[in-house]
């Protein structure tokens, strides 16, 4: 006997109810995946702008070309060497938590290097964001892979 829809292997009819039960899910977890998606395009719009800005704003500031390719450096280098093993992290301790904690070091390193007296703390605003960054990124592709897998 073929296979039709609305009818099992056996022949016998399956209750609506429970073909509609995974799409009810699926729907249920939709905005938390949807709102993930939007904060991991946010943190890449960040990216994007923070390597595209960034020469106008040397240029603005009075840094030179050197200081401001160290800058750009502590932007990148610890998420190079941060994002595997806060990946791993996240995975053995929790996502969410990574994801809080990463948030919260980028939001200050934010604000140290908006509020930067001098070159030292911008560098070590840039640092932090870096480094929550790294966190935040893996743990936000692993919360949208478990709850796509309806974990």
């Amino acid at each position: 006997m073929a296979l039709h829809a609305g009818h099992n292997k056996g022949g016998r009819e399956l209750k609506p109810r429970l073909l509609l039960a995974p799409l009810k899910e699926a729907m249920h977890a939709t905005p938390r995946i949807a709102l993930l998606m939007l904060l991991a395009m946010g943190l890449a719009a960040f990216w994007e702008m923070v390597w595209t800005l960034q020469p106008l704003y040397y240029a603005s500031s009075g840094l030179s070309p050197v200081l401001g390719g160290m800058l750009l450096a502590a932007f990148s280098l610890p998420a190079v060497f941060l994002g595997m093993p806060l990946g791993r992290l996240a995975d053995r301790h929790g996502k969410r938590r990574v994801l809080q904690a990463g948030l919260l070091v980028m939001g200050v390193g934010m604000l140290a290097f908006a509020t930067a007296a001098n070159f030292e703390v911008m560098v070590l605003g840039a640092l932090a964001v870096s480094a929550g960054g790294a966190g935040c990124l893996p743990a936000l592709e692993g919360l949208v892979m478990d709850w796509a897998a309806g974990k």
